[in-house]
């Protein structure tokens, strides 16, 4: 029994001992493994290098292409923005080289943990010392200039301009005439208002400034014209606006409502459908009526024209009126009801002899911005599976795997195309001792974004006019 004992406890000693060599064993293996990878990644960290060649990429396909080249893996959130362009030419540079030329200019950042980077944006709380330093010297270099504007009786006036010369910035007078601006050291400046003669002062050599704006009597004697006649600007009391043509020219557009939209003050001009060729909605004094439309009376060369007037080419307009007011209106009756526009074709001017030609062609689209999101082909399928299985319904065998059907097709693009636009025009104007004459032809087309919409216009216009004597002409 005792020998027994004595072996049974020889045996309990040397079990311990062999556990405790093969966990030193293992142990140890795993130390140098974890050294090894780590000396490893350590190492891969320091000498991975990538050759780039991309003009005019996003962030996200350089970070790709690094990724092809390389075991690394990039990871980043949605505050980093990867659709910003850049330009990389690299051979063989290290990927650290290569993320600081991209990222540093783009107030990002990286950290490499291992065989992952994350990218992160800097932030921007505080201006570098070089951009305090730069606004300082900006500050420095400009001036106050203080001052009063007044009229030519000594009354002081209320909002006029004062604009820094080619530049935006700018300011008015106050209620007693008064400004105060910050501008350049050597610079000028405009002083402008309705109705008065603008001045241009220099500033190079003082700070303040008295100054006496003179009216302008000019446009005061210009020529309007008034329902079939033609009156000084003083002394028309209706309230009408003239628009010369001749500054409006280089607008591409098919329809002359369409070159009085901004131009002209008081009158509402929108497009109530996009269908081309479509004429523009005019509004002199807004929509009074329910029962008929609110359709300005168009009197062109002294004929009122009743009907569509969108037909007429722009580029035969010379002049255009706009009466707005009762007492204007008031040679027309119950016609002018909303206003009268008055128009003025082109006419030879007296010794001229001259032959023009106008043409602009261009491209339209519809932009994807603004488009309706609709379901494609797996959505649409989805849609209609979970509308049975709600009612409680077998799903039919089409809609069982909404997968199978993929992107679908997009019928709404399907619909719509690149549409071309263009306008041609051709004028002749010859002027003799007794005869003058005025010719225009124009040629307008325009395809519509949708597919089998179209415009076309083809306009002609001959004015001629022939002097017997002073007392008669025809």
């Amino acid at each position: 029994m005792k020998k027994n004992n004595s072996k049974g406890n020889h045996l309990t000693e040397k079990v311990p001992i062999k556990h405790f060599l093969l966990i030193m064993r293992t142990t140890l293996i795993l130390l140098f493994t974890y050294v090894f990878c780590t000396m490893a990644e350590s190492g891969y960290t320091q000498n991975a290098r990538v050759t780039i060649n991309k003009r005019n990429a996003t962030i996200k396909e350089v970070l790709n292409e690094i990724e092809k080249q390389s075991d690394y893996l990039f990871i980043y959130n949605n505050e980093v923005n990867t659709n910003e362009k850049v330009s990389v030419k690299t051979k063989q540079k290290a990927v650290s080289e290569v993320l600081k030329s991209i990222l540093t200019e783009k107030d990002m950042d990286y950290t490499m943990e291992g065989n992952h980077i994350i990218l992160s944006v800097i932030e921007k709380s505080v201006k570098s010392n070089k951009e305090i330093a730069a606004a300082a010297l900006q500050q420095q270099k400009k001036k106050q200039i203080t001052g009063i504007v007044v009229d030519e009786t000594g009354l002081p006036i209320i909002g006029a301009n004062i604009i820094e010369d080619g530049t935006t910035n700018g300011t008015v007078t106050e209620i007693n005439g008064n400004f105060s601006i910050d501008v350049e050291a050597n610079a000028r400046i405009r002083i402008s208002y309705v109705g008065y003669l603008e001045q241009i002062i220099d500033t190079d050599r003082q700070t303040s400034f008295n100054i006496t704006l003179k009216e302008d009597t000019r446009t005061l004697e210009d020529v309007v014209i008034v329902a079939y006649g033609t009156q000084n600007k003083r002394s028309v009391t209706g309230a009408m606006e003239t628009l010369k043509f001749d500054n409006l020219s280089e607008l591409p557009v098919g329809q002359f409502s369409q070159k009085m939209q901004g131009q002209v003050t008081g009158v509402q001009i929108s497009q109530g459908s996009g269908k081309p060729g479509q004429g523009m909605n005019v509004r002199i004094r807004g929509a009074a009526s329910i029962s008929t439309n609110s359709t300005p009376l168009y009197v062109v060369d002294g004929f009122p024209i009743v009907g569509d007037i969108n037909n007429i080419n722009p580029n035969e307009i010379e002049s255009m009126t706009i009466l707005k007011d009762a007492a204007a209106t008031s040679l027309y009756g119950s016609r002018a009801a909303f206003g009268v526009i008055l128009i003025t074709t082109k006419r030879a001017r007296a010794g001229e002899t001259k032959v023009s030609t106008s043409a602009y062609m261009g491209i339209q689209q519809v932009p994807q911005k603004g488009r309706p999101e609709l379901m494609n082909g797996t959505e649409w399928a989805q849609f209609r599976k979970e509308h049975y299985e709600d009612m409680g319904i077998a799903v039919p065998d089409a809609f069982k795997n909404p997968a199978q059907y993929g992107e679908g097709y997009d019928w709404y693009d399907a619909m719509l195309r690149t549409a071309m636009i263009g306008d041609y025009s051709v004028s002749v104007n010859a002027s003799k001792e007794n005869f003058s004459s005025s010719v225009v032809l124009g040629y307008f087309r325009q395809e519509g974004v949708v597919i089998n919409s179209a415009y076309n216009r083809f306009t002609a216009r001959a004015n001629n006019e022939y002097k017997f004597n002073d007392k008669l002409k025809v």
